[in-house]
Parts: C-alpha cells; sequence; structure tokens
C-alpha cells in the first residue's frame, strides 16, 4: 500500500452523508489532514447558515433565449469572478415578469454554477440597472450581513472552496451540485475588516476591467468613424441582387445567391472609397495555415491555443492547453510567435480574430488559423478581421454550407481597408492598453483569492 493515497472511512460515516454515496472520489480530499485541520478550526458555517435564500433558475420550456429584450445568464458566462457579457442570452420581457421575479441579479446578490463548471462565482457589487434572468444551471445566493457579496465569491472560487464542492457534486461526465448540497457547503467565516479588504480587491479590478472595455470600445470608434462605417444599414436585407454571370460565377466560383447580398457590397463600397488604401490579405500574408490535432500534456511547458480560447476582445491567456516542448519543435506547422493572428474556423463563433501578444511559445488546434503578415500593423489587422468588415466577410464567404467553415483559402480572400497611420497607431495603442487593464485585473482577482486561502 506504500505511495497510494488512501482514505479510510466508517460506514456510519458514509451512510449519514447527504447523497448516500460510497466512490472513493467523494472522500478522497479527507486524507488531507490539513483540511480536517481546517474543518475543526470552528470558522466555518454551512453556506445556508450565512443566507436569507438561495435557489436555482431556470429555462423557460420550449422558448428562445436568443431573442429579447432581457440579458439571460447561463453557466457559459461566469468565470473566475467575472460575468462575461459577450456570452449572455436574451428572454423577452413577458417572460421575465413572469417567470423571473425572485430569481434575477440584484445588487449584492452572488451568483454561482452548479453544473459542469462546479461553483464558478460572480457577486454583482453594484446596482444592477438592466434585469437579468438566470438558467437552471446557475444559483443564485443573497447573503446575510454577516458574509459579504464580495468576499462569498471568491472563496468560492479559491483552491479550498472549490474542493469542498468537488467534495459535494455528483457524476463525473456531467458534474452537477443540488442547491441542497450547496447550501450545506463549508463557508469559512473571517472577519468584516478581512472581507471588506477582499472586497477593496475586488472593486479595483472591476474598475480596471471597465477601463479595459473603455478602451477597446475606443478602439472600435476611430474605425468605424474613419471608415464611415456608422453609416452603413448592412442589416438591411433586399429581396434581389441582379448579377450576370461573368460578375457573378466566373469572378467569384459561387453560385448561392446569400454570397451575393447587398449589404456586402455596401461594405466593400464604403471601406474601398474611405480607406487610405485597401489590400486583400493575400497581398500581405507570409503565412496562412491552420493548426494541428495537439497531444496534451498536463502540466507541460508549452501553450495550446485552442478555438474556444479565442474571446470576443482578447485572447484567453489564463486557460490554454498545455503541451511539451518536443511537441512544439516537431509540430512546425502549428507554432505560434508574438504578433501572429489566430482566426477561429470553425463552428459558432467562426471568424472571431484576436492577435497573440506575448513571447512564450505556443501551438494552435486545428481549428485555429494561424495568419502571419508582413510589412502593416498585426493588431490593427487583426482588429479588422474581429470588426463588422471582418465578420461580414466571414458571413459572406461561409455562406451556403450546412457547417460553417473558414479555410486558409477563404481567408486569403479577405480584404483590409488601412486607414492613416496615426489613426492605426491610436487602434492598435487602444488595444495594448485594454489588454494590458484586463490582465491587471486578472492578476488582482487572483490575489483576492490567494488572499483568501492564505487567511484560511
Amino acid at each position: 500500500m506504500e505511495g497510494l493515497k488512501v482514505s479510510e472511512q466508517l460506514f456510519s460515516k458514509v451512510k449519514s452523508s447527504k447523497n448516500f454515496r460510497f466512490d472513493a472520489e467523494f472522500f478522497a480530499h479527507s486524507a488531507s489532514s490539513s483540511l480536517e485541520k481546517i474543518l475543526e478550526s470552528g470558522k466555518f458555517r454551512q453556506l445556508k447558515e450565512l443566507t436569507n435564500y438561495i435557489s436555482s433558475g431556470h429555462t423557460p420550456y420550449k422558448h428562445d433565449i436568443t431573442q429579447g429584450e432581457v440579458k439571460f445568464i447561463t453557466v457559459e458566462c461566469i468565470d473566475d469572478l467575472v460575468l462575461n457579457h459577450d456570452k449572455l442570452k436574451r428572454v423577452t420581457k413577458e417572460q421575465f415578469e413572469k417567470e423571473y421575479q425572485k430569481n434575477h441579479a440584484q445588487i449584492g446578490s452572488v451568483i454561482c454554477t452548479i453544473k459542469r463548471r462546479i461553483c464558478k462565482a460572480y457577486a454583482f457589487l453594484e446596482k444592477v440597472i438592466e434585469p437579468m434572468a438566470i438558467n437552471q444551471d446557475v444559483a443564485i445566493i443573497l447573503p446575510q450581513q454577516v458574509v459579504l457579496p464580495a468576499y462569498l465569491a471568491t472563496y468560492l472560487n479559491c483552491n479550498i472552496g472549490q474542493t469542498f464542492a468537488d467534495k459535494q457534486k455528483t457524476g463525473q461526465m456531467n458534474p452537477y451540485i443540488s442547491v441542497d448540497n450547496l447550501s450545506t457547503l463549508p463557508v469559512f467565516l473571517p472577519s468584516l475588516g478581512f472581507q471588506r479588504n477582499v472586497e477593496g480587491i475586488l472593486k479595483l479590478a472591476y474598475k480596471k476591467l471597465n477601463e479595459s472595455q473603455t478602451f477597446y470600445n475606443r478602439a472600435e470608434q476611430i474605425l468605424s468613424q474613419s471608415l464611415g462605417l456608422v453609416d452603413i444599414d448592412t442589416g438591411v436585407k433586399v429581396n434581389s441582387n441582379i448579377k450576370t454571370f461573368s460578375t457573378s460565377f466566373l469572378e467569384s466560383g459561387r453560385l448561392d445567391a446569400e454570397y451575393y447580398q447587398q449589404k456586402y457590397e455596401r461594405l466593400a463600397e464604403t471601406c474601398f472609397s474611405k480607406a487610405v488604401y485597401t489590400k486583400t490579405m493575400q497581398d500581405i500574408q507570409h503565412f496562412n495555415a491552420r493548426g494541428l490535432q495537439p497531444e496534451y500534456v498536463e502540466n507541460g511547458e508549452v501553450d495550446v491555443i485552442n478555438s474556444r480560447h479565442i474571446l470576443e476582445k482578447h485572447l484567453d491567456y489564463n486557460n490554454f492547453e498545455k503541451t511539451t516542448l518536443q511537441n512544439w519543435k516537431f509540430q512546425t506547422r502549428a507554432q505560434v510567435f508574438k504578433n501572429d493572428i489566430l482566426i477561429y474556423t470553425t463552428g459558432a463563433n467562426i471568424g472571431r480574430s484576436q492577435v497573440y501578444l506575448k513571447s512564450e511559445k505556443a501551438l494552435a488546434s486545428n481549428h485555429v488559423n494561424i495568419l502571419r503578415i508582413k510589412n502593416e500593423n498585426p493588431i490593427y489587422v487583426a482588429f479588422v478581421l474581429n470588426s463588422k468588415i471582418g465578420r461580414l466577410q466571414t458571413e459572406q464567404l461561409s455562406a451556403g454550407s450546412a457547417q460553417q467553415e473558414l479555410y486558409p483559402k477563404d481567408i486569403a480572400q479577405f480584404y483590409i481597408p488601412f486607414i492613416s497611420e496615426l489613426k492605426q497607431r491610436q487602434i492598435s495603442d487602444s488595444v495594448l492598453k485594454s489588454y494590458t487593464l484586463q490582465t491587471e485585473s486578472e492578476k488582482l482577482l487572483t490575489l483576492a483569492k490567494q488572499a483568501v486561502e492564505t487567511a484560511i
């Protein structure tokens, strides 16, 4: 038995567990004497003792959750102490007023995932201006005055809170923690003074995150105003667009009607007329290819970038997968370097593009396209690709197929309208500032979790 991690448990203890579980994983953490001592310290309370209300939300039966006036929070929207607004769904105002009178976001509430990604929590520290509903895989918690929402969310996200949550969850393929089990979760209760310090760190982190968004919005505004995109109505649908054979198939090789919608022509006309100059990607690309299926290695020394790491405004640097240096040397086509543009090529978020801003070695997976350009600013080019200009070209080039795909040959056809060098620098500087502030915010959130772990 030497070298094995073993935890002995009395049958009476197993039988008394809330779910009468006897799988080894449930009791694995009891082998840690440090956790046992922590629980015996007397500074832990069950979550239900510290709250006025705990409940899960729900999803309206047979209703569309992509249309409506009210934001709708799902599991995918909640990261470590962050609410990702880009992933929010929608429900109608009528649904919200009828079905979400209690289970909606409000100042002082904490939301917490209870399915798949267990106990990822976020606290609403300011007044919620727009109503937000919550689906059945997310719990809403209204803490008592003895525990601050910022502290509770931080505790649930820290390693110790996650460890206790893992012990309470059921299922391996599709993990789940019931509201009843969540309500019995042990919560470390420090002084209010310490909790206020944690709250202060979170508020500073959120301030920097908001500033990051402001700089990114500024970059979007510069591009839009420089090219007159504000005045373009690309959403208007026209029933017909007459094309001759020579100006359609012989020119583009496409016969599907979707490809020739007038909104694409209006966009191109505006970009070509307002830009200082315009180039196709074929003109400026130095390398254009998809990555390769990686060999994942836990705790490897080289990052692996998947399509899910290409977010709306930046790359998700904190959650890259890992592989070995040997794989990086072997998979030369998939190697990623600083200032490479990475493009989401398959599925729901096809066309998302972000520039890789780090110097560390990385590999791209087979659903990520690597674009390396010459003689132009890669941050500006990536920003244009990620804007309405790039998204509409993605829509046009991928139209007419059941499974949306964007291939290197398609990317080579993209046109990039270049504005003045001054405006390009302003956009590039704003994007970099946005990224820097986001990174600072993430470091503060990590600091808050570490502070809670250290206190425990």
